[in-house]
């Protein structure tokens, strides 16, 4: 935060006072866009509405497996092996021995080396055994079922507070309709986030399991997500003065086109930053960064297809239900 507010404004004046970019800012990446987007709004939101159905099926067939033992409880063990096994052969151990299993391969941030992580129910660890492959137990964790509900009546609650302050923050900002719209948003970015990282979990990319420092990943989404889209309402409340004689329909669609190049753009360049994270990463920040990289795209999305086309909808297209709901007085040319 620092860094965004004193160190890189900083430095983008020095470069300026210097004379160094002083062309620079005629160059654009994307140029002023005139698409159509609330054209698309009803295709757009019933596509992405069956892309999270698609992940609450896949959550719904992993079931515990996609969560990990902060959320079940159960034990963790981080294995040295001389010969590779494969997560199947793993995780096909008979159940009335080791009850459910769940096996992953990562790698050690300390010496490089590959370490197989086991879980399995609470004292059912130590039963897993083989021979063949001379497993050595590196460290051990256990977390209890009173612990484990802890965790997750927290993270739900986590989840909820942060909703209920977005909503409010809005609705005082602006007015309950961009709140209504900022929600739903965020609701579909969080659903399609966590879905599509379940379905990707299931073709090896990343572990597909929910555990505590996921929830943060999620609340960082939602951060995210909720600032590109202040920057879009921002902007409509702005043009609705400026074009008194203009349709709401026709406002959200000037106020998303001109900021479509911010949108896009910031998106790009976090995009790039977590993908970093996510190749070179191992570990928990791997699963991190791969929700953020999810979290990006949905909220980019979103912002463009869902949460003004959703306020448009709470005010039922209709322009003077928004200048009632802001107070909002407005002047024609003719009158001033």
């Amino acid at each position: 935060l620092f860094c965004a507010l004193i160190f890189g404004r900083a430095l983008c004046e020095i470069v300026v006072s210097l004379g160094w970019f002083k062309n620079s800012f005629k160059w654009k990446l994307i140029g002023e866009t005139n698409v159509d987007v609330m054209k698309h709004f009803k295709s757009m939101f019933i596509a992405s509405w069956l892309v999270i159905l698609c992940g609450v099926m896949a959550v719904a067939y992993r079931g515990d497996k996609c969560v990990s033992i902060d959320f079940t409880g159960g034990e963790m063990q981080t294995l040295s092996y001389a010969e590779k096994l494969s997560v199947g052969d793993i995780t096909s151990v008979s159940n009335d021995t080791l009850g459910e299993v769940q096996a992953s391969y990562q790698k050690d941030l300390a010496t490089g080396n590959e370490i197989l992580t086991v879980q399995t129910e609470t004292g059912k660890g130590e039963a897993a055994k083989y021979p063949q492959a001379d497993l050595k137990l590196v460290g051990k964790e256990s977390i209890g079922a009173s612990v484990s509900s802890d965790i997750t009546k927290n993270a739900v609650i986590s989840l909820l507070l942060a909703f209920a302050g977005i909503l409010l923050y809005v609705a005082l900002r602006f007015e309950i309709g961009f709140g209504v719209g900022a929600v739903v948003a965020l609701v579909h970015d969080i659903l399609m986030a966590i879905g599509l990282y379940v379905i990707l979990g299931m073709f090896g990319i990343g572990s597909g399991l929910f555990s505590a420092p996921m929830i943060a990943a999620i609340l960082m989404t939602v951060g995210y997500s909720i600032n590109d889209k202040i920057v879009v309402f921002d902007r409509i409340r702005e043009e609705l003065p400026l074009n008194p004689a203009m349709s709401l329909y026709d406002v959200i669609r000037k106020s998303i086109n001109k900021t479509f190049a911010r949108t896009i753009l910031t998106s790009v360049t976090t995009f790039f930053a977590a993908l970093a994270l996510f190749v070179f990463g191992t570990g928990i920040i791997k699963d991190f960064s791969l929700i953020f990289l999810l979290g990006i795209i949905t909220g980019t999305f979103s912002s463009i297809f869902i949460a003004s086309p959703v306020f448009y909808a709470w005010h039922k297209g209709k322009r003077k239900n928004v200048e009632a709901a802001q107070d909002m007085e407005i002047k024609h040319e003719w009158e001033e």
